[in-house]
């Protein structure tokens, strides 16, 4: 039933994304404060799952793309990139949505692509991108750093970045079998939730 019950959540959650603007305005009032009292809640008790609820149920309020944002970003850490790309996908793939979360959400959905081993999907979503924002820095890591030029440095530039960033860093354990989480008793990890 589980299975049956996430199927059709996707489902109504594609019909709400086809709805008018004037209807999801209608559904984000109706729905918004419940959505962002579950937000609080799954943010104080760092409840991931509540936050994929969250994410399947209520998108289309302010609440949905936080939540997808941050469990994004969860996933990042734990170094899932298949299921981080999932969330940034979703919202960098609804253009209204996105405008809040620019540039990082492309920013994000193209390392997780070059993680994931699809690096022309990565310039793409850079190339695209870009040309909707044409900035000449952003700033990473509290610094300002210059954008790409032309579109084949896309790709490189990400690696350039990603290679100084914490993302490459440490190998990541996440399933601690046994204490200090390998024989060493010595395993890294990255900073999780809420030390994104």
């Amino acid at each position: 039933t589980e299975v049956v019950f996430v199927s059709l959540t996707v489902q109504a959650s594609k019909m709400l994304g086809q709805l008018s603007a004037n209807d999801r305005e209608s559904y984000r009032l109706r729905y918004g404060t419940q959505a962002r009292l579950m937000l609080d809640q799954a943010i104080e008790e760092s409840d991931y799952n509540s936050m994929s609820l969250l994410m399947q149920r209520y998108f289309y309020t302010d609440a949905g793309p936080l939540a997808t944002m941050l469990l994004g970003h969860h996933f990042l850490d734990q170094g899932r990139p298949v299921a981080a790309e999932n969330c940034f996908q979703k919202i960098v793939g609804f253009e209204e949505i996105a405008l809040a979360y620019e540039p990082e959400a492309s920013f994000l959905l193209a390392t997780c692509q070059m993680l994931n081993g699809k690096s022309s999907q990565a310039r793409r979503t850079l190339v695209r991108w870009k040309q909707n924002n044409p900035q000449s820095a952003i700033e990473f890591s509290g610094q300002i750093v210059s954008v790409f030029e032309e579109e084949q440095q896309a790709v490189s530039w990400l690696q350039q970045l990603i290679g100084q960033s914490s993302f490459r860093r440490a190998a990541r354990v996440d399933q601690w079998l046994m204490p200090g989480g390998n024989p060493a008793r010595n395993a890294q990890t990255l900073a999780g939730f809420p030390l994104i």
